[in-house]
């Protein structure tokens, strides 16, 4: 179960009538979402956002809906209503330790659509390289149950810059003038996901279903999270506290001091 799913467990026994209304929800916002696409297609964008608006009010936890609501606030010229979407729903209220880094990189994966549209190519290649470092950390806490050694596959990679849309990198690099960088950016990606790829594999192999389907809230990446609430404990805190180690701003120091600042150190 993760912060996005459309339903949660509930281990309490629902009246009648709590049942009657949580099925009325789901259908008013169903509605509400049929509706504003409709809307969308008929020019009438603002209309629209307010009935997705109303829509998230009534089911806060599904993802694809706050992925539209910033997609049509973009599309309207609400650039900076937008990104707050996006930027909100990164704040991790409730979620499972399985889907935590999962559910960041895909929320990233929407803000690099956005970036490219406005040109903000510096901003692009960041948010880049924070989506390629989750996706890795969503590989070492789900790997055991994957079919494929994804997490080995993607830190070996020859060309760490082209997972997703290569040729959109190769924009931002050549729009900057850092065309020459894109070797050097790799080798330093590169060269801090070795450095930890020894720890990252030692987590993946302490994962475990039940371990995956813990849960966490009050929980920010990127952050030293002390007020966390997460249940796990004996054993299963030597998984913690990888997590935290790798989740905590380390990262975010090494992209800014070492790897970004070679784009703005660029003559």
């Amino acid at each position: 179960m993760g912060l996005f799913n459309f339903k949660k467990k509930n281990k309490i026994i629902k009246s009648e009538n709590q049942e009657f209304n949580s099925k009325m929800d789901v259908k008013d916002h169903d509605s509400l979402i049929k509706q504003a696409t409709q809307l969308k297609k008929e020019n009438r964008i603002s209309e629209a956002i307010d009935l997705i608006k109303k829509a998230i009010q009534i089911s806060p936890n599904i993802m694809l809906d706050s992925f539209k609501l910033s997609n049509y606030l973009h599309s309207a010229d609400r650039k900076d209503e937008a990104y707050a979407v996006l930027n909100d729903i990164k704040n991790i209220k409730y979620d499972t330790l399985g889907m935590v880094n999962m559910n960041y990189s895909i929320i990233l994966d929407k803000e690099l659509t956005l970036l490219f549209k406005d040109k903000a190519y510096y901003k692009y290649i960041r948010t880049y390289f924070l989506w390629l470092y989750n996706r890795i950390l969503a590989h070492s806490c789900q790997e055991n149950f994957a079919k494929e050694n994804l997490l080995e596959k993607m830190i070996s990679s020859t060309s760490l810059l082209d997972y997703i849309a290569p040729t959109k990198m190769s924009k931002c690099l050549k729009e900057l003038g850092v065309e020459n960088l894109k070797d050097e950016l790799h080798r330093l990606m590169f060269e801090h996901l070795k450095s930890i790829e020894s720890d990252l594999k030692k987590m993946r192999n302490l994962s475990n279903r039940k371990i995956m389907q813990t849960e966490i809230s009050n929980f920010k990446l990127g952050h030293s999270n002390n007020n966390i609430n997460c249940t796990l404990t004996g054993s299963n805190n030597k998984f913690m506290n990888y997590f935290l180690k790798f989740n905590s701003e380390n990262f975010l120091n090494y992209l800014n001091e070492v790897v970004m600042i070679r784009l703005k150190n660029e003559p």
